[in-house]
């Protein structure tokens, strides 16, 4: 995974443009943004940005090994629960009906939420066994950086122990996925 830096700072320049302004109207109204919900959602930034990398990381490394573990038209061939089949019939009919909203890939994994990829694991542990020392290790690590990503989508803020577990998470499964391959 590489970030386009250059495209990246553009967003966060315009971001912060438009924060800004919007602070600068408040202040002359009866109601502002506070200053700390300003700098606080600057810290979140980097949080998301890890939080999005590991579990598009992880929604390939799944897709990569599904692939050569069963071919190209995988979907039909591994153990997916009967809920998550629903989530994802869901999502995609949910998709046609709102043609504005940008189609989340071409693959099924892409309509899974994070705690799904956990239970696709788990579902198919012959396909990962080798990857990972057991289940327990990467359901902890992905039940932790789960926990994470609830407090970011719900707009939360994620303290600086948080950070250090998203980031340790992270580190630890891109390594261990790494030396595998």
């Amino acid at each position: 995974i590489s970030p386009l830096v250059e495209q990246e700072n553009n967003i966060k320049d315009s971001l912060e443009n438009d924060l800004e302004e919007i602070r600068d109207q408040d202040e002359a109204s009866s109601f502002s943004l506070p200053d700390d919900v300003l700098s606080k959602g600057k810290e979140m930034m980097e949080v998301y940005y890890y939080l999005y990398a590991i579990e598009n990381y992880i929604r390939l490394f799944l897709d990569r090994t599904f692939t050569i573990s069963f071919g190209e038209n995988y979907i039909s061939r591994i153990n997916i629960p009967q809920s998550v089949s629903k989530n994802i019939a869901g999502r995609k009919r949910s998709e046609k009906k709102n043609t504005w909203v940008r189609v989340r890939g071409d693959s099924d994994l892409f309509y899974l939420d994070f705690s799904d990829l956990n239970s696709l694991i788990i579902n198919n542990w012959d396909s990962f066994k080798d990857f990972f020392p057991d289940q327990a290790w990467i359901s902890s690590k992905l039940d932790e950086l789960y926990i994470i990503r609830n407090l970011v989508a719900h707009n939360s803020y994620v303290g600086e122990h948080e950070c250090n577990v998203l980031k340790v998470n992270f580190k630890s499964i891109v390594k261990q996925i790494n030396i595998s391959f």
